[in-house]
Formats: structure tokens, sequence, C-alpha cells
């Protein structure tokens, strides 16, 4: 498996290739893929939240030679608010709670938080937020009420009237955010805490998973019920939940827009930005 963390960065340009490059990149050009994983928001979501039609041909074009896979924290309904469904063959969702099969509409549900847990959470962090949201395999529950003009967000009163909690987000001032997660981490040992933030926004929150599962964990087992090594995967990813994927996929590519982090996690990173079809130039020059 391969991995490229604490990998020094290179901003050198390979303009006959448009992408920012390191001295791998030549050699892993060279390797037979078998399927092609993407993030959605910030990756081939524009900052409108579509997806550009030229992205959505390179995708589509390379269905014949590649699974086409998108690996993102949405739920099902929340994806199929901003896209069109049969661009994949699989969605990873939830953050890696969950497979989706688009071409049966077949589901396998990885991974549910324990009510139990969710319980103890609320009462520890009581006070200490200012929102949270429960996400199941197709909804969000949120905790304020508002008028939402989106079919995959709910109003909720009671954790009573809510099964199968997958992931959970909680809003928090900014200046307490690492204590938080901290605090969080540090009083449970089956729940995994961590910082998320969007390329595109200096907003960031926090998401609340059972231990051990993420965008990784979602794809590795897609990876092994088709029978593909996970060095046989590219991965194209913007944010902080994406940089486990990154380090240890056969290739992954940050979008220029990227955060730091994520580009000193990759191999390398695209010419252009999530507004301006990143994935659909790298894949048609280079796959």
């Amino acid at each position: 498996m391969k991995n490229y963390k604490n990998k020094s960065y290179n901003n050198d340009i390979d303009k006959k290739l448009n992408i920012y490059v390191d001295k791998n990149v030549e050699k892993l050009h060279k390797s037979k893929y078998k399927m092609i994983a993407v993030d959605f928001d910030g990756t081939i979501l524009t900052d409108n939240r579509k997806v550009l039609k030229s992205t959505k041909q390179a995708l589509i074009n390379k269905k014949d030679n590649y699974y086409i896979v998108g690996v993102t924290a949405r739920t099902l309904l929340s994806v199929k608010s901003v896209c069109e469904l049969e661009i994949f063959d699989y969605l990873i969702l939830n953050n890696g709670c969950d497979i989706y099969n688009v071409n049966n509409k077949n589901r396998e549900i990885l991974s549910y938080i324990d009510k139990k847990d969710i319980i103890k959470l609320q009462e520890l962090i009581k006070g200490k937020y200012n929102s949270i949201d429960y996400c199941t395999s197709d909804y969000y529950y949120k905790t304020k009420h508002y008028l939402s003009l989106y079919n995959y967000i709910r109003k909720y009163k009671s954790l009573d009237k809510i099964d199968n909690v997958e992931r959970i987000n909680i809003f928090v001032n900014k200046d307490y955010i690492n204590e938080l997660c901290d605090l969080i981490n540090s009083s449970f040992d089956n729940l995994d805490c961590f910082i998320m933030q969007d390329s595109n926004k200096s907003k960031k929150w926090l998401v609340v998973l059972n231990k051990g599962v993420n965008k990784l964990y979602g794809l590795s087992k897609l990876c092994d019920s088709l029978n593909i090594n996970i060095d046989e995967v590219v991965f194209f990813g913007d944010g902080p939940n994406d940089i486990q994927i990154i380090e240890n996929v056969g290739l992954g590519v940050a979008l220029k827009n990227a955060l730091d982090e994520v580009k000193n996690s990759s191999v390398a990173v695209t010419y252009y930005d999530n507004n301006h079809d990143g994935v659909g130039d790298y894949i048609n020059k280079n796959l």
C-alpha cells in the first residue's frame, strides 16, 4: 500500500501536462488503474454546487475502462440534489459509512453510531456547541428549526425519533473547536472526532464517526468486493477528510483549490480548480 505522508511537495509545473507534479508522477501515469474515485464538494462540484458538463462527460467517457466512484460526506438524497447518479458506478456516502451501487440500487451500511454513545456525546458537549446535525443514510436531522428547500434536511425535537445515525456534524465557536475535538476524542474509545473544513471556505466544524470509519475505510471495502487493490485507484480530493485516501491510493491528486495539507499529501495537483473542470482536464490529459 502506497503512503506519501509527510512527502515534500514540489511546486514545479509540468507545462506539457498542465499539472503540478513531483518526480513520481511520470512513473505512476504508466501504471494500470482500474478505478477513478472523486470527492464532491470542492472537487467535482463547483462552488455553486454544480457538476460542469465537461466534468461529467470526462467521467462518463471513462466508464468502459474504469469503475467511476463518488466518495463524499453527503447522504444519498444530498448527492441526488447536486448531480445525476448515472455518472457513477458506486457511491461511498456519509464519509465512508455506506456503499451504494448505482446500477442495481443496492446499499451496504457499514457503520451506525450507537444510540448510547450519541446520548453520552450530547450530554458531554451540552452548552458547548451552536448546532448539531445527525446524519442518517438519507437525511440530515438538524437541531435548529428552520424552513429548508432541501428534501434531505429534516427538523427534529427528540433523539428518540432518529434511528441509525451514521455521522454527526457539530458546529462550534472556532475559538473552542480544538478544545472540544480533544475532549470528545479523550472521552470515547469507540468514536473518532476530527476538524473539517471546505477548501473554499474558512468555516470549520467537527465530524464524529465510529472509530476507524472514514472515506478510506469505505473505499477499501468497495475495492475488496470488486477484487481491486487500493494501488489501482486514482483519487481526486480537496479537503481534510480526503487526505487518508490520497496518501494510500495508487495516484492521489489534489485540486488546485485544495487546502495546503491536502496538496502536501498528494502526488499531483490539477492545473485548474473545481470551478474550471480541474478533474475533467486532468483525466482527459493523463488517464
